[in-house]
């Protein structure tokens, strides 16, 4: 059984017996949440610059990305990676696993209305481009302190 099997219940024991008080995952979203016993949070950029930002930190070359755009390459557990990389990443997160895995330019209307229905599950949507907006958001929802202006904008990658 994979991670993404597992119950709310087993997800909550597994987290109280390793005293793990936050986990994230950089995939798919799950076909079911846990409202009742997990607050969500996601951060979303603007897209073309998710795109770059991403092609720039795996090194991967514009050519590559575009040859992706056509012919449908979907690496199992490198989301970062292949066609959902770089068409429609954000609704095909949302919408999960098997919506993730379709092949490219497959991605229609209705994927974007589920999508839309998925985000209402989180409590909170951070902008990266407005992050300074969204820590309000951290601050009062887990009592989070503020960054300093100077590390506001810290990043691994230049994008």
């Amino acid at each position: 059984m994979g991670n993404r099997d597992l119950t709310c219940a087993a997800r909550l024991a597994y987290l109280n017996q390793h005293c793990i008080h936050f986990f994230a995952k950089e995939r798919w979203a799950d076909d079911s949440f846990c409202t009742d016993t997990f607050m969500y949070l996601t951060v979303l950029r603007d897209p073309i610059k998710r795109i770059e930002s991403n092609c720039r930190f795996e090194k991967v070359q514009p050519g590559k990305a575009l040859n992706w755009l056509q012919t449908t390459h979907l690496p199992e557990e490198r989301v970062y990676l292949g066609t959902a990389a770089v068409d429609n990443f954000y609704i095909r997160s949302l919408c999960g696993h098997d919506v993730f895995h379709l092949p490219a330019g497959s991605i229609d209307r209705s994927h974007l209305e589920f999508a839309k229905q998925q985000l209402l599950q989180f409590e909170v949507v951070l902008i990266l481009e407005e992050l300074s907006a969204g820590m309000v958001q951290l601050e009062k929802m887990l009592h989070w302190k503020m960054p300093k202006k100077e590390d506001e904008k810290q990043s691994f990658g230049s994008g």
